[in-house]
C-alpha cells in the first residue's frame, strides 16, 4: 500500500487531538492542540502513524507493541522516566514498561492505534474498489461491454467485524 505523506501527516494530527481530547477528559491540560504542539510531538505522532500503517495484515493494532516502539524511539532520543512530563528535561511519567502503566494510559495506546486501524481499514477499502475498477475497465476493452464482469475482490473484504 502506498502511503502518501499528507495523509499520514493528516491521520497523526486526528490521533494527536483524540489523545487531546482523552487527556482532558481525564484533567490533563497539558496537552496542545496540534498547531500549536511542539515538532517533536508532532514527529512522533507521525512516526507512530508510519509504523501502523505499514505493518501487514489486520487492520487491528497492538498497543502494548505501540507503547513499546514509542518508548524505544523516545529512549533513543536521550529521554528518560520522570514523575512529569518536561520536554525540556525529556522527562516522561509514561517511558515504563506497558504492563506497569495505569489503565488510564494504556488507553491512550489502545486509541491511537483505533484511530490509525480505521483509517488503515479505509485505505485498504479504498485500494480494492480501485483495484476493482481498473480491472472492470480493462475486462472491458478486452471483451466488449457486453460481457459481464464479477469483481474478483469485493471493496468490503477485510472490514472489521
Amino acid at each position: 500500500m502506498e502511503l502518501v505523506q499528507e495523509k499520514i501527516e493528516g491521520i497523526a494530527r486526528i490521533t494527536h487531538e483524540a489523545n487531546r481530547a482523552y487527556c482532558l477528559m481525564l484533567g490533563d491540560t497539558s496537552q496542545p492542540h496540534w498547531e500549536e504542539a511542539p515538532q517533536w510531538q508532532k514527529d512522533s505522532a507521525v512516526a507512530g502513524v508510519e509504523r501502523i500503517l505499514s505493518q501487514e495484515g489486520l487492520t487491528r493494532s497492538d498497543p502494548r507493541g505501540n507503547h513499546e516502539s514509542w518508548m524505544e524511539q523516545k529512549l533513543r532520543d536521550g529521554w528518560t522516566f520522570g514523575e512529569v512530563k518536561d520536554a525540556e528535561k525529556k522527562t516522561h511519567p509514561c517511558l515504563l514498561p506497558y504492563d506497569s502503566l495505569p489503565d488510564d494510559q494504556k488507553l491512550k495506546d489502545v486509541l491511537f492505534g483505533a484511530v490509525c486501524a480505521a483509517f488503515k481499514w479505509k485505505m485498504q477499502r479504498d485500494s480494492a474498489a480501485r483495484l476493482d475498477r481498473e480491472m472492470f475497465e480493462a475486462k472491458k476493452s478486452d471483451v466488449g461491454e457486453k460481457e459481464q464482469y464479477v469483481p474478483i475482490r469485493r471493496a468490503n473484504e477485510g472490514m472489521p467485524g
